[in-house]
């Protein structure tokens, strides 16, 4: 039997109304109040009071997406905000230098409690499955129309980069390849991995992995050094970075 995430709001006017989504290849149901979900998704908002099947049944399916990344949307419907990522420099309070050497640490989660201790690996995976879900978060908001959350994914994308100062080459595979995300050419998403790739990885990286870099993506490497050689550095210049990596928020 398949459990029903259920989300609870402080703030709405009829607390009776809820809409069920069913996420995924199995299905996965969730239960959101349908005021909230219509109040910051257009797509949802024109379904759901239409008279089409899910204006009817008050139900909506996405079943070519994972529970992951509908977790994220669900939850910046009620908070305006992205799920916090397990570990961060801040709260464990350890350096980059810390990690080059490999050290175990402890970590604590988003209750106060004590959890395991992480070797290195494993907070590189952690953090590599977080750049590849605030990835498909964005195409998924994308899909439905919601610019804002999408902005806030690139915003978290580039503070990990900083953060942690380690550039997620195997996103770039997720967003180019034609079975995954395949996010389009020229889309916000794409450009900015794109940027990311020319101004932090290293060259070692890609002779060392090449497959990590698609020929569509190295091409695309070659025009965006001339492309942009005379323009500011978008992630120096703030202005520059939502001009180029930001989608309009304008409705």
């Amino acid at each position: 039997m398949l459990e029903h995430h259920q989300i609870n709001s402080t703030s709405r006017s009829a607390p009776h109304e809820l809409v069920t989504f069913y996420i995924g290849s199995d299905l996965t149901p969730f239960m959101v109040h349908k005021e909230v979900a219509c109040l910051y998704c257009p797509v949802f908002e024109a379904a759901f009071k239409s008279d089409f099947i899910e204006g009817q049944t008050q139900t909506y399916k996405l079943e070519d997406i994972t529970v992951d990344a509908f977790q994220y949307v669900v939850y910046w419907f009620y908070s305006q905000k992205l799920k916090t990522c397990v570990v961060s420099p801040a709260e464990i309070q350890i350096s980059v230098a810390d990690l080059a050497n490999q050290l175990s640490i402890e970590i604590v989660d988003d209750g106060g409690i004590k959890a395991t201790t992480m070797s290195y690996s494993r907070i590189i995976e952690i953090i590599k499955e977080r750049y590849w879900s605030l990835c498909r978060v964005w195409v998924l908001a994308d899909r439905l129309q919601i610019p804002r959350l999408q902005n806030l994914v690139i915003d978290e994308l580039n503070r990990m980069r900083d953060e942690w100062s380690i550039v997620c080459s195997s996103i770039v595979n997720l967003v180019y390849d034609t079975n995954q995300l395949a996010v389009p050419k020229g889309a916000a998403l794409r450009e900015f991995v794109l940027q990311t790739i020319r101004k932090f990885a290293h060259s070692r990286l890609m002779e060392k992995f090449p497959e990590f870099f698609p020929q569509e993506m190295l091409l695309e490497l070659v025009i965006a050094y001339k492309r942009t050689a005379m323009r500011p550095d978008p992630f120096e210049d703030r202005a520059e970075f939502k001009k180029r990596f930001h989608v309009s928020e304008d409705s």
